[in-house]
């Protein structure tokens, strides 16, 4: 985690990243609030510290002020020596300087030293705006909650909460959501820049907000991300998508009373998320797909294609698998949230397992009417643009016209 050059250790552990694909109730951002609030308290927060409106890893500065530049290395604040300090070595050293001083620093930019004054506000006048929106949000008083976090419009801090609160209030449309979630991720990422060793840390996060980007935001992150170590640390945390669906058709088979005769499509790929089946009050969070199975029953007929959520853990293990009922024609909540969770997934083509052995699932490869069929189902529903139904399509004609 990012530690803030605010006289103290921000903690963010609540609202930073990506909030789950489908948001649980507002109960739980009402008790998340409450929770935060006390232990921020039990912190000592508000506390009437130097603060200087920049941010750190270590000693270096990986947010500026125009003073004290992105990049900079602390060697001194006042007389205290930094040339090689930690982050919480640094914080400590700005705990005992009050607010409103002007403080005496020295940086390395760029190789020469160079000594700056920096004239202290007080984080107290930070922390209190913040712990008045968790008490509001602990009231579930949603639109007070936005508003007490208007004066800081790119604090990714405040936009996280200000998000959430707007996320769950009754007019989540009439506030620029897309705006504050892609405008917290760029400043998130942008601190990779210099902080080289949370770069990990910031990636795993970045692959877990897709479903929440805008996609030209995550985009251009993404090739952020890729170009502080050509492509090394991207690389490292990706999952192994071929284990994931291979996870997924077996947590498919297991729903079924014929699993043999399982015809399964799953031709998208998966996104972090949590899905919460109806009516049980459980949640499970990890990487998600949708897809279609058609299956015999007792009787031994097809009973048609069912939508399935299938819930991954990054090591490959299942943790959830849902599916509707074919006999209700009008209680279909997975289909309903897989027509959504499409709209985010990249169109990947058929998979057929790898797996060797006599018990290794299989996918059977729908034709190309199959499959033709169901991007038209799709695009009927909604779930493709015109644009999106006109690319897969002519994938779909592209791909099988070459095998």
């Amino acid at each position: 985690m990012l530690k803030y050059f605010r006289l103290m250790i921000v903690s963010t552990a609540l609202f930073v990243g990506c909030s789950a694909a489908f948001a649980g109730p507002d109960e739980d951002l009402r008790d998340a609030a409450l929770a935060e609030a006390a232990k921020l308290r039990a912190q000592g927060w508000p506390k009437e510290r130097c603060y200087t409106g920049v941010s750190f890893y270590n000693n270096t500065l990986v947010e500026g002020n125009g003073n004290i530049l992105a990049g900079d290395k602390l060697l001194y604040i006042n007389s205290t020596r930094l040339e090689k300090a930690t982050t919480d070595e640094v914080t400590k050293a700005l705990e005992i300087i009050p607010p409103n001083v002007k403080l005496a620093l020295q940086v390395d930019r760029n190789g020469t030293a160079i000594n700056l004054e920096q004239q202290c506000g007080n984080l107290a006048d930070i922390q209190r705006p913040y712990l008045q929106a968790l008490d509001l949000a602990g009231k579930k008083k949603w639109y007070e909650c936005i508003d007490a976090l208007a004066g800081r419009p790119n604090d990714p801090l405040f936009l996280d909460l200000r998000t959430r609160c707007a996320r769950v209030s009754r007019k989540a449309n009439e506030y620029p959501i897309q705006e504050w979630i892609d405008k917290s991720m760029r400043k998130n990422i942008a601190m990779g820049t210099y902080a080289k060793d949370s770069r990990l840390e910031l990636a795993k996060a970045l692959l877990k907000s897709r479903f929440d980007a805008s996609p030209s935001t995550y985009a251009s992150l993404t090739a952020e991300v890729k170009a502080w170590d050509s492509g090394k640390t991207w690389s490292q945390i990706q999952p192994d998508y071929a284990r994931l669906k291979q996870a997924a058709v077996r947590g498919v088979k297991g729903r079924l009373i014929d699993p043999q005769s399982a015809i399964i499509e799953m031709p998208y790929d998966f996104i972090y998320g949590a899905w919460t089946p109806a009516f049980t009050g459980s949640r499970y969070e990890g990487f998600m797909t949708c897809g279609t199975v058609n299956a015999k029953n007792r009787m031994g007929g097809y009973t048609g294609s069912t939508y399935f959520i299938s819930v991954i853990d990054e090591s490959g293990v299942e943790k959830y698998t849902d599916m509707d009922s074919t006999a209700s024609e009008y209680l279909r909540p997975v289909d309903s949230a897989c027509v959504q969770l499409v709209k985010k997934l990249n169109y990947v083509g058929d998979f057929a397992s790898t797996d060797s052995g006599s018990n290794s699932p299989s996918v059977a490869v729908p034709s190309m009417a199959q499959e033709l069929e169901k991007l038209a189902d799709l695009h009927a529903k909604g779930a493709l643009s015109d644009e999106e139904y006109a690319a897969a399509k002519a994938r779909v004609l592209s791909g099988m016209s070459s095998k």
